[in-house]
């Protein structure tokens, strides 16, 4: 359980029965998995109801749990059978990289260096 004071931990699962596992344990937590949360304003990014550059101004978090559940992404979608399990997440993470690029050459890679 996590410190009230807590607001995040970093979880990182290797497949899909364990993301599964980890979100039962944690749904009472206040740590809740970030997937969760970061699904909605992606949803309203890739739906137009948010400016691009005010979203990947102010909000770089949701890239970083991108990259924490691709590496699952395959196995949760045909668990779930559902292959639109967040594909608002896959497209706005896409969106980002392209943008980030033009704007800060580099920034991406040192992120993914940084979450090794």
């Amino acid at each position: 359980m996590l410190h009230p004071h807590e607001k995040t931990r970093n979880i990182t699962v290797r497949s899909a029965p364990e993301a599964i596992k980890t979100l039962r344990l944690r749904i009472h937590d206040k740590g809740r998995l970030s997937v969760v949360v970061k699904r909605a304003p992606c949803a309203l990014l890739n739906y137009e109801l948010l400016h691009e550059d005010l979203f990947f101004e102010t909000s770089g978090e949701f890239f970083g749990v991108w990259e924490r559940v691709k590496p699952i992404l395959r196995e949760g979608r045909e668990k779930w059978a559902n292959p639109l399990f967040l594909t608002n997440l896959e497209k706005a993470a896409a969106r980002f990289e392209a943008w980030s690029n033009i704007r800060t050459p580099g920034a991406i890679a040192a992120m993914r260096q940084m979450m090794k």
